[in-house]
């Protein structure tokens, strides 16, 4: 009879280790991909907003420059949930808008942990949808000029990160709404 016991609690012993690896190994794929802790990925638009329960605010403008739908969209677990996507442009161009929004807690400012990273060249509040937006210019890591716009919306923080003209950032943050392209 101890010898059955023995067994059940070995083969528990070895279920639960490799449960353990299979999750670490799990974190470690999304720490490498560069997704934050708590980022589940999503194959589209509207497989994130059923598992939110609500609609994303997307942009009516979207420049042709742009491919739609999103290359990447994550959602991240928070303390606030948020959600990233991202847009690569056309003709490979690589990755040239970010859209990240905060689902609640709109007070305070953006994690800047999604968002590509960079130094801030520049800094101005412009007014944008009856609120105040904090419009930055930023200098990638590569040398390349990003802009950024965040500001508060339906009580949602949103920021975009534009690798492109000035107009046509700010033409799609003016046109956020529930619609999309």
């Amino acid at each position: 009879m101890w010898q059955l016991g023995f067994i059940l609690a070995t083969l528990g012993l070895v279920m639960g280790t490799t449960a353990g690896l299979l999750r670490g190994l799990d974190a470690l794929g999304r720490y490498l991909q560069g997704e934050p802790r708590g980022g589940t990925r999503y194959g589209s638009v509207e497989e994130v907003e059923r598992r939110l329960g609500a609609r994303l605010l997307l942009p009516a403008y979207f420049p042709e420059t742009l491919e739609w739908p999103p290359a990447t969209i994550r959602l991240l677990a928070g303390p606030p949930p948020s959600v990233v996507l991202s847009f690569a442009g056309r003709k490979g161009s690589g990755q040239r808008l970010v859209i990240y929004y905060q689902i609640s807690g709109g007070a305070g400012p953006i994690l800047p942990e999604p968002l590509p990273p960079g130094q801030v060249l520049h800094t101005t509040t412009v007014s944008l949808q009856g609120s105040e937006g904090e419009l930055s210019r930023i200098a990638s890591e590569d040398g390349e000029i990003w802009h950024a716009l965040s500001w508060e919306k339906e009580g949602r923080r949103i920021a975009l990160r534009f690798k492109g003209p000035l107009g046509e950032l700010l033409k799609m943050a003016r046109s956020m709404g529930r619609q999309g392209p």
